[in-house]
């Protein structure tokens, strides 16, 4: 469950009289959640998923919960691009901007902003669109990375 105006899980605690569903708080799912109740195993079936051409994250302050919450997909599959707002996120510090930063340059991706590519760790000061694309589409992540040091795909299982 998460509270709109935070970075931070509401806890059922929270759930009170004066929290309304839908508005303060709603249930959710992640990626890899959505991705494995997709038919993954056979690849000649509909609805198998071997890449992503195009992710568009817009959650308002929520962008490392999405990434964490896609990380077997991240990981597993190749992400051409991923698009997201960072406005709101370099405001908060709670929001882990340079966590999320710091995945997604490990996994491969590189920004741009404002039609410019960057690959440093400056690039959440910014702020504003940026588009995250993949450096590396013919393994995934987690091919190319293997027995690497600091690999963000340790410990994260296949679909």
């Amino acid at each position: 469950k998460v509270k709109g105006t935070s970075c931070e899980p509401v806890s059922s605690s929270e759930h009170g009289a004066n929290l309304t569903y839908g508005i303060d708080y709603m249930d959710t799912v992640t990626v890899d959640q959505v991705v494995s109740s997709a038919p993954h195993t056979d690849p000649t079936l509909p609805g198998y998923i071997d890449h992503v051409d195009f992710m568009k994250i817009d959650v308002e302050r929520w962008e490392i919960q999405v990434v964490s919450g896609a990380l077997r997909l991240l990981c597993h599959r190749v992400v051409f691009a991923i698009e997201m707002e960072t406005e709101y996120i370099k405001q908060h510090a709670t929001c882990q901007p340079d966590a999320m930063k710091d995945l997604l340059l490990k996994l491969g991706f590189s920004a741009l902003w404002h039609g410019e590519s960057y690959d440093d760790k400056r690039l959440i000061e910014f702020g504003g669109e940026i588009v995250w694309t993949q450096r590396h589409t013919d393994q995934t992540p987690a091919e190319r990375l293997k027995g690497t040091e600091d690999n963000p795909c340790n410990g994260v299982a296949s679909f």
